[in-house]
């Protein structure tokens, strides 16, 4: 099975300012569906009604399965 996961903050130009316990990290079971998130968090407005910046990173990752675990051991 693979994941798809969706990072993401108010963009202010420097991702490596990204903290693990409070930046927002979402999963999804396919990648329609996280684009639909992305394409909601684009639409939001701040409270003068302004597009607000968000920085994305996107990671695609495969699940360890029973067959994978068994290659990767061998």
């Amino acid at each position: 099975m693979k994941l798809y996961l969706l990072y993401y903050d108010v963009d202010y130009g420097n991702r490596g300012a990204w903290n693990t316990f409070y930046t927002p990290v979402e999963v999804f079971d396919s990648a329609e569906k996280r684009q639909a998130r992305i394409d909601f968090i684009k639409a939001q407005v701040d409270e003068d009604g302004e597009p607000v910046g968000y920085d994305f990173h996107e990671v695609d990752t495969v699940l360890m399965t029973d067959e994978l675990a068994k290659e990767w051991m061998s």
